[in-house]
């Protein structure tokens, strides 16, 4: 996109902006004031079209507006909701794998198989994907459920389950996070009560943990020296594998029917 079409974009964008914030700048969100909100990106969507704009951009942007059209669809406007002030109301969850969604405020009326948290961790990398080679979550999962002692094991495979939804967090970063802290808390004890593993991570697992990023660190993070929090931690007696996708996918399931019986939850 050249710099006369940003301009035009951003003048469509802007205009969008000062009408949704005539729509939402109200001290209680009603039914009515949505559906005004609604019927104003519509007649946006139809100054775009008037607009001198290349197709791609214009369909871009009507993409934009149809989306948050749907999403205030989706708004509840009952007490719980009534204030509104400068916030801006959003559907609060994801697509999951299989075609569920998974709601971020209602996290425990979501409905999750063991195969979309299996298919997301075996997807997600480790350490923000600054790895010398990719290495996922759910390949993590299976060793350090190797290394306990088999009471131990299968919450070993699961201690990261919620990261299927939640994503897995650089810990610096967390640190710096308190609402996401806290979200995170919810999303865990929903997964960890679906799962039938404990809420609180066990010592024996949160050692596992410890040393399994230690040998992480050093197998798939070679140029990184030594953490302090790593000083005193052996290294887990692992070998990593840099399984791709598929085949993490396949061992974190079949290490789960192993030690529960079942290939569902």
């Amino acid at each position: 996109m050249n710099e006369v079409d940003q301009a035009r974009a951003i003048e469509a964008i802007n205009v969008a902006a000062t009408n949704g914030l005539e729509a939402w700048d109200c001290e209680t969100l009603t039914a009515d004031r949505v559906q005004t909100y609604i019927q104003s990106i519509r007649a946006i969507e139809s100054k775009i079209d008037a607009m001198p704009l290349p197709q791609n951009t214009r369909t871009f942007l009507k993409f934009c507006l149809d989306s948050e059209a749907q999403s205030a669809a989706h708004i509840d406007t009952g007490p719980a909701h009534s204030k509104c002030g400068t916030e801006r109301y959003f559907n609060p969850t994801i697509d999951l794998h299989a075609g569920g969604s998974f709601d971020f405020l209602k996290p425990e009326g979501s409905s999750f198989s063991i195969d979309e948290i299996a298919h997301s961790l075996a997807h997600l990398c480790r350490f923000t994907g600054h790895c010398g080679r990719f290495y996922s979550v759910a390949e993590h999962s299976v060793l350090a459920s190797q290394i306990v002692s088999p009471e131990f094991a299968l919450e070993a495979l699961l201690h990261d389950a919620a990261e299927a939804f939640i994503g897995d967090v650089a810990a610096p970063l967390k640190r710096l996070l308190p609402d996401y802290a806290e979200m995170e808390a919810r999303v865990e004890e929903v997964v960890r009560n679906r799962l039938n593993v404990p809420i609180e991570t066990s010592l024996p697992v949160k050692l596992a943990d410890l040393q399994m990023l230690k040998a992480e660190q050093r197998q798939a993070m070679c140029h990184s020296q030594t953490w302090e929090a790593l000083l005193t931690v052996t290294p887990a007696p692992v070998t990593l594998r840099f399984w791709k996708p598929a085949q993490a996918k396949s061992a974190f399931l079949t290490r789960y029917q192993q030690l529960t019986g079942k290939d569902r939850i």
